[in-house]
């Protein structure tokens, strides 16, 4: 008798690929208020995580602290998120909003100002961007027009009053919006022709209308700016993108958040010219990051608790590098800590670190660190390698596994492959061709790490030695532990990579017809002497 078996089964390995290669929902926006923390998928659901108090967080934790993503079941295609201090905004695809949290400012927009524990419909409808200041919010609409609500003692809403407003009101004088920015009290605008526009605390000359003074209580055009795609405010401090990649500051300096080298304030909007090429301007409350259109990162300003995030504890008046590869995204977070998102679909915290906001179960760092979770995407494939068992019975055989992704990141591992013992259930045998199944036992498979991965900048992460048994399973999906990746500093990557197995089950035919009585379920049998495949496909485990 002639026995041929096709094993196939499913490994997963920590590597990293642009994210165009995911294969699930992969991270595309994150924010931060106080003490809390939000990140959107691209399959439209919201994950929240840390204080929740004042039930910022969407769901019920029983007043505990969330020190990992959760998801806010009640939450579906969110395309855009925001977040106030304590209070918590999503946009929906359909153009409504969502609200939830804190109200006593009546930032919620529902006519009172009452908390809201979990997310309720706003009454405002064609939305296209929702940003929330520290207890204020804005809202484009599809007309162009924008809409404010909240507190409003800086005259942050721009209705011509200093007069908190418990339902969305219209911003007068104002039309063709593209884009807005909500700082701690004072508020940007951009329209479709690259004009902008300033309302709210001037205390420290974030207007920019030329000197500090009283609350701005309507828009103020920026004259001197053209061409500008997006907007950036912090604690009284603004920043305005150009279309070229050059960046315009103004506002209070009094940590070098402006990045001029100095403490000086700016009264209105000055070239920073030490940097170029910046596709993303990010302001916190008294620091700031750069994303270049390189993928570089590069921070200024308060570094305390390490938010600037480059090891230290030292305020820089100048752009520093923060060792981070290919930074997709920043979150918008006015508070003391910071989210960034990578090109290989990871997420990264690092700064303040109270009520567990960096996600992943510590305090604060001053370096980035993976915000920890449960998302898996497709990363790569192995080529296809082939095991020859030498005996009929008790066989055992290694395969040697050389492992490549589209970035050059690289492993070599030994799958272990024994024989016996399986058990086999099905047709009789009786006469004719008959097809009998076959599922692995415990400890019928073992992975060795044979071999340590290297990144990009040639930096060696050691894989952990020792066999790992993949459970014996018919169907399913198990998590092996595999290794630790911790390339160190240097990297921005620090991760438990995993390998998750599929337990398929062994098809076997039989080519002879056998006498029944040759079979009798369960019955042990082995592999028989041969060549048998073994096809391997790649994901990344780690993140939300």
């Amino acid at each position: 008798m002639y026995v041929r078996v096709l094993i196939g089964i499913l490994l997963w390995l920590a590597v990293h690929i642009p994210a165009a290669q995911a294969a699930g929902p992969v991270y595309t926006q994150a924010c931060g208020g106080s003490e809390f923390a939000m990140a959107l998928k691209s399959d439209g659901t919201v994950w929240s995580w840390g204080s929740n108090q004042q039930r910022q967080l969407g769901y019920d934790s029983g007043g505990a602290v969330v020190s990992f993503p959760t998801r806010i079941q009640s939450l579906h295609q969110i395309t855009d998120i925001a977040c106030g201090a304590t209070s918590g905004y999503a946009l929906q695809a359909d153009g409504s909003v969502w609200v939830w949290g804190r109200g006593a400012e009546g930032q919620l927009g529902l006519g009172d100002t009452q908390q809201k524990n979990e997310p309720t419909l706003l009454s405002l409808s064609d939305v296209t961007q929702v940003e929330a200041g520290v207890h204020f919010a804005l809202f484009v609409r599809e007309d162009g027009t924008l809409w404010a609500v909240g507190e409003n003692q800086q005259g942050q809403l721009g209705d011509g009053t200093t007069t908190s407003k418990t339902s969305p009101v219209q911003v007068p004088e104002l039309s063709s919006i593209l884009t807005v920015a909500a700082g701690g009290t004072h508020s940007l605008a951009v329209t479709t022709h690259g004009h902008v526009y300033a309302w709210g605390s001037n205390s420290y000359g974030g207007i920019g209308n030329g000197g500090a003074g009283p609350p701005v209580t309507t828009p103020y055009w920026q004259s001197t700016l053209a061409n500008i795609v997006s907007v950036s405010a912090g604690n009284d401090s603004s920043f305005a993108l150009d279309g070229n990649g050059q960046v315009w500051c103004w506002g209070v300096n009094t940590y070098g958040q402006l990045g001029f080298g100095d403490t000086v304030r700016r009264y209105e909007p000055t070239l920073f010219s030490a940097l170029s090429n910046v596709a993303s301007i990010h302001a916190g409350g008294d620091y700031t990051h750069a994303r270049l259109s390189n993928g570089e990162l590069w921070g200024w300003g308060s570094n305390w608790s390490g938010k600037l995030g480059d090891g230290t504890g030292m305020d820089r008046h100048s752009p520093v590098q923060i060792q981070m590869e290919a930074v997709q995204f920043l979150g918008s977070i006015k508070s003391n800590f910071v989210l960034a998102g990578t090109i290989d679909d990871l997420l990264y915290s690092w700064g303040y670190g109270a009520g567990g906001v960096l996600g992943y179960g510590g305090g604060s760092r001053a370096l980035p660190g993976l915000v920890t979770g449960t998302m898996t995407t497709a990363k790569g494939t192995a080529s296809f390698s082939t095991v020859a068992l030498p005996s009929s019975l008790q066989s055992s055989a290694t395969l040697p596994i050389t492992v490549s992704d589209l970035r050059g990141y690289n492993a070599g591992w030994t799958l272990s492959v024994s024989a016996s013992p399986f058990y086999w259930s099905g047709l009789d045998p009786t006469t004719g061709n008959s097809s009998l199944i076959a599922s692995f036992p415990a400890s019928s498979l073992m992975i060795n790490g044979a071999a340590p991965i290297t990144v990009l900048n040639g930096m060696e992460i050691d894989a952990v030695h020792g066999p790992k048994h993949l459970p014996g399973q018919t169907l399913g999906t198990t998590s092996v532990p595999i290794m630790q990746a911790d390339a160190g500093y240097g990297t921005g990557r620090y991760e438990t990579a995993m390998f998750l197995a599929l337990a398929v089950p062994l098809t076997v035919q039989v080519f002879q017809a056998a006498p029944a009585s040759s079979y009798e379920p369960g019955d042990t049998i082995g592999l028989l002497a041969g060549t048998y495949t073994c096809t391997l496909t790649l994901t990344l485990t780690s993140g939300i």
